[in-house]
């Protein structure tokens, strides 16, 4: 039977594997899109529920008015997340039901913007419009 030499220690071993994991995981890593690219920006619903979920732990205010725009969005998963992020900064829900039409859910997003005039929060800014040079 052939057994191959073990001439190297336990450690080296590991240490020869370790080298030879560490870069094909920095590749693959740089290789994939972050998930918080474009944020608030974004029209895809992940990186929007990636940066609710940034201020919900950071528990910064003053992006409260960019999670109140969330709650208009066409995706559930952004308005359950952005309704969430909005209670535990705030306590409030003003009503907002995140799995109602649009219609029913235009009264409560106005009471939003109005918390957020009263606070002096400054309203979340209109998207810029992209125009080629």
């Amino acid at each position: 039977m052939f057994r191959p030499a073990q001439s190297a220690s336990p450690r080296t071993r590991w240490r020869r594997r370790l080298a030879a994991w560490v870069p094909a995981a920095a590749v693959a890593a740089g290789c994939a899109p972050s998930t918080f690219e474009g944020g608030f920006a974004s029209g895809a619903p992940a990186p929007r529920v990636a940066a609710i979920e940034q201020v919900r732990r950071s528990r910064d205010r003053s992006q409260i008015p960019q999670v109140v725009e969330c709650l208009g969005s066409e995706d559930t998963l952004v308005r359950v997340e952005a309704i969430r992020c909005l209670k535990d900064l705030t306590g409030q829900t003003f009503g907002y039901d995140p799995d109602a039409s649009p219609l029913e859910r235009e009264p409560a997003l106005r009471r939003w913007e109005t918390w957020c005039r009263e606070e002096g929060l400054a309203p979340a800014p209109a998207p810029q419009e992209f125009t080629p040079a």
